[in-house]
């Protein structure tokens, strides 16, 4: 495996041993761009082609996508997220020439992986929505969220998660819909006060 120039992205170089060939015979299978967010897979691509191997570097798929926009995966899914229009499709590992699934992203959206899901974050709505990865098919859960801007999502899993937009406030919980659990007020506005009193209004 060879650095490609300090960008990240490497080549991946494989020696492989055929009746006949020169034992020194070396395949490149292309750059090596990122591994699954649970490291028990990696990507190489060469255009739009993609291959995807075990952290023992058998190969496991291979396929051609309509784009490799920010490719990612975790588990048995590997997926893209395409701008202009955003769009989330998801692929099963094993299986990728049949689309699995597949979400709009909004107008300013992202999505962002963490353990058993992705979290399609619109930061120019209070609007989100889960993808649960734990089943044999994708599925999503939305939620109409009291913030704007958020930016930021952590989960153990489907059902144990929080978020965050860019002013820092932290909120989780919507089993009360209408009352979330709140980790954390924002940064601070303002300060004003005396000796003995003082106010400082949050981000909420």
């Amino acid at each position: 495996m060879q650095n490609s120039g300090g960008t990240g992205s490497f080549t991946l170089t494989i020696a492989v041993a055929m009746p006949g060939a020169d034992p020194d015979l070396l395949l490149d299978l292309g750059h090596v761009d990122s591994w699954f967010s649970d490291g028990e897979k990696f990507f190489t691509y060469v255009g739009n082609t993609v291959r995807v191997y075990s952290k023992t570097a058998t190969q496991l798929d291979i396929v051609a996508l309509p784009t490799i926009q920010n490719f990612a995966g975790q588990g048995n899914w590997l997926w893209t997220a395409r701008s202009a229009p955003g769009t989330l499709q998801i692929y099963a590992v094993g299986a990728s020439s049949v689309l699995a699934a597949s979400y709009p992203l909004g107008v300013i959206g992202q999505a962002v992986p963490s353990t058993g899901t992705i979290a399609l974050l619109d930061t120019s709505s209070p609007q989100f929505s889960i993808v649960d990865l734990a089943g044999n098919t994708p599925s999503k859960l939305d939620f109409g969220g009291p913030l704007a801007y958020n930016t930021a999502f952590g989960s153990a899993s489907a059902t144990d998660w929080a978020f965050g937009n860019r002013l820092e406030v932290m909120l989780s919980d919507f089993s009360c819909a209408s009352i979330p659990k709140r980790y954390s007020r924002g940064v601070t506005r303002a300060i004003a006060g005396s000796i003995m009193y003082y106010a400082a209004p949050y981000s909420t």
